[in-house]
Formats: C-alpha cells, structure tokens, sequence
C-alpha cells in the first residue's frame, strides 16, 4: 500500500496543464546528473592510469594516450564531460533562478544547488 502512494506521488493521475508544457531547460539538471556519472566512471577508468606526482604525470599521460586502447578516448571524454558539466549545471541554476523556482517550498533545493555549483 505504501508503494502504491509513493507512486502516485511521483507520477499523479492529473497534472496542471502549466506543468504538461515541454520546456527545452527541463533537462539541464538530468544532463548534469547524466555528465556527473560520465565524469565518475571516466574518472576511475584515469585513476589507474595516472600517478599525480611531479615525475610520473607527463609520462603516464603519454602512456594514457598512445599505448592504452582507448586511452586518449576516455581522457578526451573525461574533459569534455567536465567543461559540459560546468555550463549545464549554470544554465539549471540560471533557469531555476529566473523561473522562481527556489522560492518556498523549494528554498532548500536552493541551498543545496548552490552548494553543488560551488563544489562543480
């Protein structure tokens, strides 16, 4: 019976006709989410590849991009995903801005979003 409310919950029999209008600004924060988990799995994929220190870091990326197949792939993945995580997740918090959306009851989604940007 529970799963049956929270159900109902989450996708309600009747929406407002306000809320049915498809909106292209609607995905950013589902595009930043998407980008964060190409960013983690790209990110452990570097991880056993790259040694941060000041010796090896030049070396293991040119070990990265000529010798590991893929390699060179998954880097560039891994930068692009993070430069467009950084413009998706400011346009969301630019339309959630103009669109009022951080105004009660929602005042907390505000301070966490700030928050994500900060440590985007």
């Amino acid at each position: 019976m529970v799963l049956g409310n929270i159900w109902l919950h989450l996708h309600p029999a009747k929406l407002p006709r306000h809320g049915v209008r498809i909106r292209f600004t609607w995905c950013m924060g589902g595009i930043s989410f998407l980008l964060f988990l190409v960013l983690t799995f790209t990110g452990v994929i570097l991880m056993f590849y790259y040694r941060p220190v000041g010796e090896y870091a030049y070396l293991d990326m040119k070990y990265l991009e000529f010798d590991v197949p893929f390699g060179m792939f998954v880097r560039n993945m891994h930068r692009w995903a993070a430069h467009a995580m950084v413009i998706a997740v400011w346009l969301h918090m630019l339309r959630v801005f103009l669109t009022g959306s951080y105004k009660p009851p929602r005042e907390f989604n505000w301070v966490i979003g700030v928050l994500l940007l900060t440590l985007t």
